[in-house]
């Protein structure tokens, strides 16, 4: 692919769908015929929403649970509807990962992966090579393009066999316990450590996984009590210390409730990425603050001086039953778009947004404006960008929203 400087590369994210037959009640998405009705099924929804929109990605990412409850046909059906979507986005290829839905573990089978094994198109990527990869070592590093690169992780990899027929309840519960919370074993970090840290840098640095390496940053909105993957903290580490790949986005799924943080202290610390479910009926009170999302990363390859060399924009778009899709508005999770890279002290970004409105001299200016003066204030992420504002507020500065819930304009604060 080649890329003019300023150009950038978008990667779409649809994670947990969650397809499969209409008996089961915590699903929007039903694989059995007939097709729902316009605003009943947001996978149905989305090729006529991306073609309305004009939506464009030049890759498509699936961080797990394609299927819900391991239902085969629903495997089938959403892994052919993302290759749909992935020609209506404009897309060169889907990446797919692994989720404990995609597998029949609750069953004492002789594979649990059969069915994406012989899926078609072959998953979880085109390249039969990096799939056999996927399978037999529990990851690929698919390091073929120019400007980025993706580590591909099978967190489902580790998962022990079904305790049999006759187990207990204790060890039923156990082994349940081990299949929600996934895994990356000791020698398998080895073996990534040992492709990483020798990698040259890419403006673009890609993990995908389907569970949470670290504890969710709203746990307590959660129905469940199980922890983050087992060893997921030492993958973000032993990420953050490859420092001559550059700096690290990890995207992953299973949460159903979507954020975005930062974990490690170093200006190299990953990024990630906790996609929304596109399918999955969600529960209360995680209904109260989220809906039904898919996300577009855009990242900007160019090296400016003075901004992050990893850098870029998220949007995001939310779907409700009998309203459909369209911009997220808030409280449905990801904000409608938001940046990220910057590192920086927000209340010193907030005083050179005061300073240029005082050398403006008016009551009130352009965001545009701003930007143009302060590029830099563009990649806080969606938590300092609402520590920035407050810092504006502090500051007698009062952010104002367009109709897309972006900011507009900042003008002084009346004084009556």
């Amino acid at each position: 692919m080649d890329l003019a400087l300023g150009d950038v590369l978008r990667f779409a994210i649809f994670s947990d769908i969650h397809a499969g037959v209409q008996s089961h009640t915590d699903t929007h998405v039903f694989s059995e015929p007939p097709n729902s009705a316009p605003k009943e099924n947001p996978l149905s929804d989305l090729t006529d929403f991306i073609i309305s929109r004009q939506l464009k990605a030049d890759w498509v990412l699936n961080p797990g649970d394609l299927a819900n409850r391991a239902d085969s046909g629903g495997q089938i059906y959403g892994w052919n509807r993302l290759d749909q979507i992935k020609s209506a986005l404009g897309a060169s290829s889907v990446f797919g990962a692994v989720g404990n839905h995609d597998l029949d573990t609750h069953n004492p089978v002789a594979d649990p992966a059969i069915i994406l094994k012989n899926v078609a198109p072959p998953f979880p990527t085109s390249d039969l090579a990096l799939n056999r990869q996927y399978w037999a070592e529990g990851f690929y590093l698919d390091d073929s393009q120019e400007h980025f690169r993706v580590l591909n992780v099978n967190t489902c990899a580790d998962f022990p066999p079904h305790p049999g027929a006759n187990a207990s309840p204790a060890d039923l519960a156990e082994y349940h316990t081990l299949l929600d919370r996934g895994s990356i074993s000791a020698a398998r970090l080895q073996a990534i450590e040992t492709r990483v840290s020798s990698l040259p840098w890419k403006p673009i640095n890609l993990a995908l996984l389907h569970h949470h390496p670290v504890e969710h940053q709203r746990r307590e909105l959660l129905k469940d009590t199980y922890g983050p993957m087992n060893n997921g903290e030492r993958l973000l580490e032993l990420l953050e210390m490859a420092n001559h790949a550059g700096r690290w986005m990890v995207v992953h799924g299973h949460k159903h409730l979507p954020d975005f943080n930062i974990d490690g202290s170093s200006g190299n610390s990953p990024m990630l990425l906790c996609a929304a479910s596109v399918g999955g009926k969600l529960w209360p009170p995680v209904s109260t603050v989220a809906r039904n999302q898919f996300h577009i990363i855009e990242f900007e390859i160019d090296n400016v001086l003075g901004l992050p060399r990893t850098r870029g924009f998220v949007t995001s778009y939310a779907w409700s039953f009998g309203t459909g899709w369209g911009t997220a508005y808030p409280n449905t999770g990801l904000p409608a778009r938001f940046g990220f890279g910057m590192i920086d002290d927000y209340r010193s970004l907030a005083a050179q947004v005061l300073a240029v409105v005082d050398a403006k001299g008016k009551k009130s200016i352009r965001w545009r404006e701003i930007t143009a003066a302060l590029a830099s204030v563009e990649y806080l992420g969606p938590r300092d960008q609402t520590l920035f504002e407050a810092e504006l507020k502090s500051l007698g500065l009062e952010p104002e929203r367009n109709g897309d819930f972006g900011l507009s304009r900042i003008s002084r604060k009346a004084t009556w």
